[in-house]
């Protein structure tokens, strides 16, 4: 299905949070660094604490597009971190700035797909052509099994080799490979997991945009939304209050803003639904 050569090329952990974790651990020493792209997944930042190394932040051009700070060179940078799709964003770089940013690297890059099963692209044929571009992928999103715990890393097979040895012994259980093994055979399901939600990622836009929210483009299962009134934990707690949980998410040195899953399409109407009797009354 990956159409790699064989399993070699893929190491699987207890979510794709043990991979990254993993990843820390096998490339970036105490006192090293590694990158990360701002705003983005928090986590990265925490896996370099625990690890006594440090980290920095590259911000986020005003259109979602990385800066070439984010690719430059550095003999203490160890390692960098792309989500891809990113959050809260739910945008892309696409593959062709992938390359040509690993090329420009001379440390590993790793892009996060943890949301890619519903974008566009993805960057799974570069790892093939760079060994230092490494993928991340996991089953908690588009599969919507976060409680089986089950990621897994593509990578050329001595970076896999290598870092198998510093994995658990046993970190992955038999029902959580049942039920991955189960997931990445269906599909048929997953092909129309995928038509639905765009088709209402489409319609939430939409909607959101007519109610005054800029609305960054998304190729995640979710939207990222700013209005100009502001007041976005208001709107949270109003949501919350009546039973529909959002994302209000707050980042130093940029801002704050909702993050909005893409449900049903009777869930989406009566959140959107919310939001605009909030501002209505506002």
């Amino acid at each position: 299905m990956l159409g790699l050569p064989g399993p070699e090329w893929i190491l699987a952990g207890n979510g794709s949070d043990e991979i990254l974790t993993m990843l820390v651990r096998g490339f970036v020493g105490e006192g090293q660094r590694l990158r990360l792209p701002h705003p983005s997944y928090i986590l990265y930042r925490t896996l370099a604490d625990i690890q006594g190394a440090s980290w920095e932040q590259v911000a986020f051009d005003h259109d979602w597009s990385l800066p070439a700070a984010f690719s430059q060179s550095d003999d203490a940078l160890r390692l960098v971190l792309l989500p891809n799709p990113n959050s809260p964003s739910g945008t892309m770089i696409s593959p062709g700035e992938v390359a040509a940013m690993a090329d420009r690297l001379d440390c590993p890059l790793v892009v996060d797909e943890a949301y890619v099963d519903f974008a566009d692209e993805n960057c799974l044929d570069l790892v093939r052509q760079n060994e230092r571009i490494l993928v991340t992928r996991t089953l908690s999103k588009s599969y919507a099994l976060a409680g089986i715990r089950f990621g897994y890393l593509v990578a050329q097979p001595h970076i896999v080799a290598e870092l198998a040895k510093i994995k658990d012994s046993y970190n992955c259980d038999m029902i959580s490979i049942a039920a991955a093994t189960a997931a990445i055979t269906s599909t048929d399901w997953l092909a129309d997991i995928r038509q639905t939600m765009v088709a209402t990622r489409q319609r939430m836009e939409t909607r959101l945009s007519g109610l005054g929210f800029d609305v960054t483009p998304s190729q995640a299962n979710f939207l990222w939304c700013r209005h100009p009134q502001g007041r976005h934990e208001a709107m949270y707690l109003h949501c919350k209050a009546n039973g529909y949980l959002i994302r209000y998410m707050n980042y130093a040195d940029y801002g704050d803003g909702l993050r909005i899953s893409v449900g049903t399409d009777a869930q989406v109407d009566a959140c959107i639904d919310l939001l605009q009797q909030w501002l209505e009354a506002h």
